[in-house]
């Protein structure tokens, strides 16, 4: 922007803020009309805006009127006189004032507001993702008894199949092992990425012949059915969200190939 540009825009930036000042009242009408005539917007120009003209009128024709620092040096006897006078100008040219302020605001407001700065804007970025971040954290880790009970039916049959047919103590840690699907490679390959930074080892990925991707991650864990049906309903959301499947869970005691058939 060249500097006649930027001028400009000060000039326009300065009209709004001193009219908006007018409108609420943060000045007194001739006070504002003064800070107004100070204003020249396209000083090399005769296309003067009427409203600007209309504060200069204001500020001519009542110049002679003590505000500000001015009134020191009036006695005070003469001041109650001049008092008098500032508010008789002041309801006089009130509304003439505040519709030229508004019709100011109106042309110019549009053009002038504050432009987000390139940090200001990295800014909102940021806390954008940091608000998607915190929601996509709480859907993937809040499980609500209701859906944890529905996973903990299928789980149950999981846990009463090993309490009938093994001897394993489920109250120590056991080698778990999950199973996700799909048909590209890519999303597999990314989700055992993430899911290797919160201590999932990763076992296999491998392309069956029905041309589905599998993915087999493992960890050595304690799980009775309501920490396991919790578990499953995060990977499987996760899962969804990695456009993948999850498909379920098989045990065995640590050290040794999982022996339970995929849940």
């Amino acid at each position: 922007m060249n500097a006649s540009a930027n001028t400009m825009e000060e000039q326009e930036r300065e009209i709004v803020r001193v009219a908006r000042r007018i409108l609420n009242d943060e000045v007194s009408v001739i006070t504002g009309a003064r800070e107004m005539a100070s204003v020249r917007l396209r000083p090399h120009s005769d296309d003067i805006d009427e409203e600007l003209l209309a504060f200069s009128d204001i500020a001519s024709k009542t110049d002679h009127l003590p505000l500000g620092d001015a009134r020191s040096l009036w006695a005070a006897d003469a001041l109650i006189l001049q008092d008098a006078q500032i508010n008789e100008a002041e309801d006089f040219f009130r509304e003439r004032a505040l519709d030229a302020a508004r019709i100011l605001i109106d042309r110019y407001e549009h053009k002038v507001r504050v432009k987000p700065k390139p940090f200001r804007l990295l800014r909102r970025v940021f806390l954008v993702l940091l608000v998607l971040l915190a929601a996509l954290s709480t859907w993937l880790l809040v499980v609500t008894p209701k859906q944890r009970e529905s996973r903990a039916e299928i789980n149950s049959r999981g846990f009463a199949h090993i309490a009938k047919n093994t001897k394993w103590d489920m109250q120590k840690p056991m080698l778990w092992g999950y199973f996700f699907t799909s048909e590209w490679k890519l999303p597999l390959e990314i989700s055992r990425r993430l899911l290797g930074l919160i201590g999932f080892r990763f076992v296999d990925l491998s392309c069956r012949d029905d041309k589905i991707w599998w993915l087999h991650l493992e960890c050595d864990e304690v799980h009775n059915i309501n920490t396991l049906s919790v578990r499953d309903v995060r990977l499987s959301r996760f899962a969804s969200l990695m456009y993948s499947g999850y498909d379920g869970w098989d045990v065995g005691p640590t050290g040794t190939p999982a022996e339970s058939t995929p849940q």
